[in-house]
């Protein structure tokens, strides 16, 4: 729940606040289980 709370939170502020999130720019040390997945290249990171 911390980890999906935390990302959600980091994408509306992102998204709806237009504040910086460092969390989504690169993977977290913090949360190395968390894959992010690009549509363009269906690649995940």
């Amino acid at each position: 729940m911390e980890i999906t709370r935390t990302y959600v939170r980091a994408f509306f502020d992102l998204h709806l606040r237009a504040r910086p999130q460092p969390l989504l720019d690169k993977p977290s040390p913090r949360y190395p289980e968390v894959k992010s997945c690009t549509p363009d290249t269906k690649i995940c990171k």
